[in-house]
C-alpha cells in the first residue's frame, strides 16, 4: 500500500474497554463514533490526539488505542500504548493487509477533574482489576514502559521529594531543620535504619511502595504531623550526598521501577526485605518461573535459616542481567511447589488430572513440566486436602449418624467383625427411602446387579471386602428386605456369572427371572478361539432374536460357519441372554448389563479416594443425575418421552410393507413379505414379540392402528409416559452437612480391614530383576559337613535330554557324571 493512499477508519470515542469472561472484551460508555479516511503516513498517535480533541471535543488523555478489522471479533483486539512511532507499525500492518474498514476504540484516562471530560477509573486500576496476566492480550508490563510512564502523579518524577516550599527557603539558609514529606500516608514510617553505627538509612519497602503507588493530590492531603527522618547532623555538603543517595534508593538508571509489589515486575530489587529465608526463596521462584530464567541456588540450608537470629532478610547484591538464555525448565519448580499452586484449585476440584495440571503450567509460566513431577504434586496436594484413610474410618459411626439424621427413613447398616481385640469395617449398607418408593411406583421391575453400582436408577450400594458368597447373599437378603420382593415373582434380574452373585439369586430370589449378560458370555466366548468378526455378528444375531424360530434359524448359521463354536454356545444357556426366551412383564429387552458398567466408570475417581469421600462422591453423583432428570423431563411437553416418540415414528416408516387384515373384535392378521403376524390390541400382544417385550408397539401394531385411526401412544406402556418420568425423579435424596456439623456419637472408631490377598500363586515381576538366574533341576544337600552332592539322585538318562543339554546340566551342578555315579 502506497504512503498517500487513504484507508477507512471507523473511530470510537469516550469509553473504556472492559473484559468479559477470559477472552471477550466490550466497550463501554462510548460518546460516539466516526467514520474518517486517512493517508498511511497520517496514522499516528498525535492524530488520533488531535482528532478526539477537535471532532469529539474530549480533553482528556488518550490512554490506550484498540483496534481491529471490521470483520473480526472483539476477543480479536489488539492495542497501542504509546506515541512512539514503533508501536504504530502495528495498526499499520493491518492496514497493508487490504482489510477495507479498521476499527478503532480510543481509550481515555482523566488524573483530575476536568468540565466537561468524562471521568474514567484509574489506568493502573483497570489494569489490575482487568487484564491479568492471563489475559490473551499482552498488557505492556512496567519493565518494558519508557521512563515515567508508570507514575501518574508529576510530583514523583521528580529528583526531589516533595518539600513544603517554605521550609525550602529555611532549609536553605539554616539547613538544620529539614521536614521532607516523602510519603502519601504520613502516619507510615518512610525511612528506617537498616545499618548500625551511622551507615546510612535505606527505603523500607512497604512505605516505599505505598508511597509511589498513592495519590500525592494536595487538596485530597490533610495536615498530620511529620515523623522525621534519621537527619545527619554534619555539614550540608553530607546532607545533600545523602539525599542524592536517598533518592537512588530503589531506581535503576533513574526511572522508578520498583513499586513494592512482590506480585509485579521485577520480583527483585536492592533493598528488598523479607522476613525469613524461606519467602525469599518463594519470591526468587516466582522470579525465575515469571522469566523463564533457571538459576540454581548456591547454597540453602535449613538451620541458616530458621536459625539465624535476624529480624529481616534484605537483598544487598542484586545483578539483574543474565549471561545465560531463558530455558522452559524451571529446577527449583518440584512437586512440592507445584502442590502449592494448586493446592486450591483441587480443592475445588478434586479429580483435577495430572496432565490438565501440566498444560495449565504451560500456558501460565510457558515452563514444561514433567508428567511424573505433575502427579507427585498432585498427590501430596490431595493428601492435605483429604483426610487419611485412617481417620475417615474413624469417622464412620459418625456419618452413618449424619445420613439418618438427613434422610428420614433411610436403611443403613455399618457391619464390624473383632480382629485381635480391634473393631474391624467388614461392610457398610446404604438405602434411601426416595429410591425405593420411586423405583416400586414408576420404575420397570428390572435390577441390574454389579460388582460396584445397581441399574440407571440407583436403589442402593454396598461397601464390602470383597464380591463371594457372604458378601452377595448379606446384600440380597437387605435389599429384598427394604425393596418388599419376596422371593422375586415377576422381577427380572441382569447379572454378569459371578459365582457369588448367581448363588445369592438362586437362593434369595428364586422366583426371579435371572439374566446372564450378554457382553460377558460373548468375551468368555472369544477367549476360547472364535475372535474373527464373523463369530461376532453370528452371536449378537443369536442374541437379538425375538423368537424361538429366529433363534433356531440363527443357531443353524452357527452350525453351519463352525461346528465346534456352536457346541460351546449351547454350553452357555442361551436361555439366560436369548431375548427369544426372555419374560415380557418386565417390558425390558436388555440382553446386556452396559448400564451397571457405565455407573462402574462414572465412579472409577471415587473408588480411589478415603472411605467416607467415596460414599459422599457416590451419593452426590446419584443427587446429581436425579435433579437433572427431573428438570429435563420437565421441559418435555409431548405424552411420553423422546425416545420413544423417535421408536414409534422408526416403527411407522417400517409398516409401508405391511398389510391388515381383520379376524375379530381387536385380532388381526398383518402381512409382511408373504409372513403373516398376529396383533392382538386389547392384549397388547404380536406374533414378533417385539411389542409385548417392550411395551412400544412394534410396526405391525402400528400399521393396524393406523388403519383404525388410533394413536399409538394410548397404546405405549405406561412407563414410558412423560409424567411418569417426572415422578420417577420428583423425590430425591436430602442433602448431608459437612463433618464439622456431624453429631459425635462417641463410638469406639473402627480400624481398616486387612489387605485381602488375591488367590492363587503369587506373580512376580520379573521386570524388576537385575538378572534372571538359570532353572535348577538338582537341589543341593544342605548339609555342610558332607560332600557336595545332590538330595535327590536322579539319572540323566531318567531325564531325557539330548546331549546338548546334559553338558548344560552338568556344568550348572558343577558336578561331573563320576560324582553322580559315586552317589
Amino acid at each position: 500500500m502506497a504512503e498517500s493512499q487513504e484507508i477507512e477508519l471507523k473511530i470510537h470515542f469516550g469509553g473504556s474497554v472492559k473484559k468479559i469472561g477470559k477472552e471477550d472484551y466490550e466497550y463501554l460508555g462510548e460518546l460516539g463514533s466516526k467514520n474518517v479516511e486517512w493517508k498511511f503516513d497520517e496514522i499516528l498517535w498525535d492524530r488520533f490526539v488531535d482528532f478526539c480533541k477537535e471532532e469529539a471535543l474530549i480533553r482528556a488523555p488518550v490512554g490506550l488505542i484498540w483496534f481491529k478489522s471490521e470483520k473480526e471479533e472483539m476477543k480479536q483486539l489488539r492495542y497501542l500504548y504509546d506515541r512512539y512511532d514503533e508501536e504504530m507499525l502495528m495498526l499499520r500492518s493491518v492496514s497493508k493487509l487490504g482489510i477495507d474498514v479498521v476499527v478503532v476504540f480510543v481509550e481515555h484516562e482523566c488524573s483530575e477533574h476536568i468540565p466537561g471530560v468524562i471521568q474514567l477509573s484509574d489506568r493502573e486500576h483497570i489494569e489490575d482489576e482487568e487484564h491479568s496476566e492471563n489475559d490473551d492480550v499482552d498488557r505492556p508490563k512496567e519493565d518494558d514502559e519508557p521512563e515515567g510512564s508508570e507514575d501518574k502523579n508529576p510530583a514523583e518524577k521528580e529528583d526531589n521529594p516533595t518539600v513544603n516550599p517554605a521550609e525550602k527557603e529555611d532549609n536553605e539558609d539554616g539547613g538544620d531543620e529539614v521536614v521532607a514529606d516523602v510519603t502519601d500516608d504520613t502516619n507510615d514510617v518512610r525511612f528506617q535504619s537498616v545499618f548500625e553505627e551511622g551507615e546510612k538509612a535505606v527505603l523500607d519497602k512497604e512505605a516505599y511502595g505505598n508511597g509511589i503507588e498513592e495519590d500525592d493530590s494536595e487538596d485530597e492531603r490533610a495536615p498530620v504531623d511529620v515523623e522525621y527522618l534519621d537527619t545527619p547532623v554534619e555539614s550540608e555538603d553530607e546532607w545533600e550526598e545523602w539525599n542524592r543517595k536517598l533518592k537512588g534508593k530503589g531506581k535503576v538508571n533513574g526511572s522508578d521501577k520498583y513499586h513494592g509489589d512482590y506480585e509485579k515486575p521485577p520480583y527483585i530489587w536492592l533493598f528488598q526485605k523479607f522476613n525469613s529465608g524461606l519467602e525469599f526463596k518463594d519470591q526468587v521462584l516466582k522470579y525465575f518461573m515469571n522469566t523463564q530464567y533457571d538459576v540454581k541456588m548456591a547454597r540453602s540450608e535449613s538451620f541458616r535459616i530458621v536459625e539465624k537470629p535476624i529480624n529481616k532478610w534484605m537483598v544487598k547484591v542484586c545483578h539483574m542481567k543474565h549471561n545465560h538464555g531463558k530455558s522452559s525448565r524451571i529446577s527449583m519448580l518440584k512437586q512440592c511447589v507445584i502442590a502449592v499452586l494448586f493446592r486450591e484449585e483441587l480443592r475445588i476440584n478434586v479429580n483435577l488430572q495430572a496432565s490438565t495440571i501440566k498444560d495449565a503450567i504451560k500456558v501460565r509460566y510457558d515452563i514444561v513440566v514433567p508428567i511424573s513431577k505433575c502427579y507427585r504434586g498432585r498427590d501430596i496436594a490431595l493428601g492435605t486436602i483429604l483426610e487419611a484413610q485412617t481417620t475417615q474410618f474413624w469417622k464412620l459411626w459418625d456419618y452413618e449418624e449424619e445420613l439418618r439424621r438427613s434422610n428420614q427413613g433411610i436403611s443403613t447398616d455399618l457391619c464390624t467383625r473383632e480382629v485381635n481385640g480391634v473393631q474391624m469395617s467388614d461392610c457398610f449398607y446404604i438405602f434411601f427411602i426416595e429410591l425405593r418408593t420411586a423405583w416400586k411406583s414408576c420404575c420397570r421391575p428390572v435390577i441390574g446387579l454389579d460388582g460396584c453400582f445397581l441399574k440407571m436408577y440407583p436403589i442402593a450400594w454396598t461397601v464390602v471386602r470383597g464380591e463371594n458368597k457372604d458378601t452377595w447373599g448379606w446384600f440380597m437378603r437387605k435389599l429384598k428386605h427394604d425393596i418388599g420382593l419376596e422371593f422375586g415373582k415377576d422381577l427380572t434380574v441382569i447379572s454378569d456369572k459371578q459365582k457369588g452373585l448367581v448363588h445369592a439369586i438362586e437362593l434369595e430370589l428364586s422366583e426371579a427371572e435371572h439374566r446372564m449378560c450378554a457382553r460377558h458370555i460373548y468375551a468368555n466366548w472369544k477367549k476360547l478361539g472364535f475372535s474373527r468378526s464373523e463369530f461376532k455378528s453370528l452371536f449378537w444375531g443369536v442374541a437379538y432374536s425375538y423368537t424361538e424360530g429366529e433363534y433356531k434359524e440363527k443357531m443353524r448359521l452357527v452350525e453351519a460357519y463352525d461346528v465346534v463354536a456352536h457346541n460351546e454356545l449351547l454350553k452357555t444357556d442361551p436361555e439366560r441372554w436369548c431375548r427369544a426366551f426372555f419374560n415380557v412383564e418386565s417390558h425390558c429387552p436388555d440382553v446386556h448389563n452396559n448400564l451397571s458398567e457405565s455407573f462402574n466408570r462414572n465412579i472409577k475417581m471415587a473408588r480411589a479416594k478415603p472411605m467416607i469421600n467415596m460414599l459422599e462422591d457416590i451419593r452426590r453423583q446419584a443427587m446429581t443425575r436425579i435433579s437433572s432428570r427431573f428438570f429435563t423431563a420437565d421441559k418435555w411437553d409431548t405424552i411420553v418421552t423422546p425416545i420413544t416418540m423417535a421408536l414409534l415414528e422408526k416403527a411407522r416408516c417400517a409398516k409401508k410393507h405391511c398389510s391388515t387384515i381383520r379376524s375379530g373384535f381387536s385380532l388381526y392378521e398383518v402381512n409382511e413379505f408373504d409372513c403373516g403376524y398376529m396383533v392382538d390390541l386389547a392384549t397388547h400382544q404380536c406374533a414378533c414379540r417385539r411389542w409385548d417385550l417392550t411395551g412400544i408397539p412394534c410396526k405391525h401394531a402400528v400399521c393396524v392402528l393406523d388403519d383404525n385411526q388410533e394413536d399409538p401412544v394410548k397404546y405405549t406402556a405406561e412407563y414410558y409416559y412423560t409424567h411418569v418420568m417426572k415422578r420417577t425423579y420428583s423425590d430425591n435424596i436430602k442433602p448431608v452437612n459437612g463433618k464439622n456439623l456431624w453429631k459425635m456419637i462417641g463410638k469406639p472408631p473402627i480400624g481398616i480391614p486387612e489387605i485381602r490377598k488375591p488367590r492363587g500363586r503369587q506373580e512376580h515381576d520379573i521386570g524388576r530383576k537385575s538378572h534372571l538366574k538359570r532353572l535348577k533341576l538338582l537341589k543341593n544337600c544342605q548339609d555342610i559337613d558332607a560332600y557336595p552332592h545332590v538330595a535327590t539322585v536322579i539319572s540323566l538318562d531318567t531325564l531325557k535330554l539330548d546331549a546338548k543339554t546334559k553338558l548344560w546340566f552338568m556344568r550348572d551342578q558343577k558336578i561331573s557324571v563320576a560324582d553322580l555315579v559315586k552317589i
